[in-house]
């Protein structure tokens, strides 16, 4: 690569935003967790009186069933305006993506939560006989997610900084043919399987040349990530097992791989080393 990191910026320059830094979860929110998980954990039980979220469980005249949902209406469907009011056994005439149906009410169901309480951390599979313990648990569990989450986010945000404020001298030629690669790359991946780019949103038609030309304008933006991704292998000492992804490409059916395939698959390997040293970095960080 004749392009190059002149000046790498440091990652420690970068402002690690506040919300990034802050894993912690209330007691509300816990609680609201396990409210949700108590929602998703009860039981199906048959009432006689329609009541709200209510699910009315019909059969078509062939002994089709049909399930009427009246609070949570899907798009060509149309009721009765008193079919809140059914009854067990009663027949009613509904329609459903523009065909009239004449169907019987065969039941109707409504969920219940399961009760917050001491048992309900055994019923959704955690380790505990106490809701005391089943909170503890949750808040942990939580925490847990939001800060792997976290340290995503902030790896992502490392990567864009350090492609942003890092010193770079960039070889124009090198840069417009990559970007036009990495468009006719698209372009034909995208064409495989039945999309074509040629087709604009206003309803034009491009030449191949055109559509690729618009794909490397939008690529070449990512080319200085790409420069900083080789300048961090570089310096690591870092190279991807060319043979292990030859061997993948065979797995996958592609016996012999182009040259522009193989640099993208290697280059692919080198941005999941950088973005692992983030990741690691941003684990680090935000501890």
């Amino acid at each position: 690569m004749r392009s190059y990191v002149k000046k790498p910026a440091d990652p420690a320059g970068y402002e690690i935003p506040e919300e990034l830094r802050n894993h912690s979860v209330s007691a509300e929110e816990v609680m609201e967790l396990i409210r949700t998980m108590a929602a998703g954990l009860g039981e199906t039980e048959e009432i006689a009186v329609y009541e709200e979220n209510a699910c009315i469980r019909c059969a078509d005249v062939n002994g089709k069933p049909v399930l009427l949902f009246p609070d949570l209406m899907l798009p060509g469907a149309e009721l009765p305006e008193d079919v809140k009011n059914v009854r067990k056994g009663e027949r009613l005439t509904i329609i459903l993506n523009g065909a009239e149906k004449t169907v019987t009410a065969e039941g109707i169901f409504v969920k219940r939560e399961a009760p917050v309480d001491d048992a309900l951390g055994r019923k959704a599979g955690y380790d505990t006989d106490t809701l005391e313990g089943l909170t503890a648990l949750v808040k942990e569990e939580e925490e847990a997610r939001l800060y792997e989450g976290h340290v995503k986010e902030l790896a992502g945000a490392l990567f864009a900084y350090l492609a942003e404020a890092s010193e770079l001298v960039i070889d124009e030629e090198e840069l417009r043919a990559w970007a036009t690669e990495a468009g006719a790359q698209v372009f034909n991946e995208e064409l495989a399987m039945g999309i074509d780019l040629r087709f604009t949103e206003d309803g034009d038609m491009l030449t191949e040349e055109e559509a690729i030309a618009n794909l490397a304008e939008e690529y070449k933006s990512q080319f200085p990530g790409m420069v900083v991704t080789e300048s961090i292998c570089k310096a690591d000492g870092y190279e991807p097992d060319a043979d292990m992804i030859r061997e993948q490409l065979a797995m996958q059916g592609v016996e012999e791989a182009d040259a522009s395939l193989m640099e993208s698959m290697l280059m692919n390997d080198r941005m999941g080393y950088v973005f692992d040293k983030l990741t690691a970095y941003a684990g680090e960080v935000l501890k």
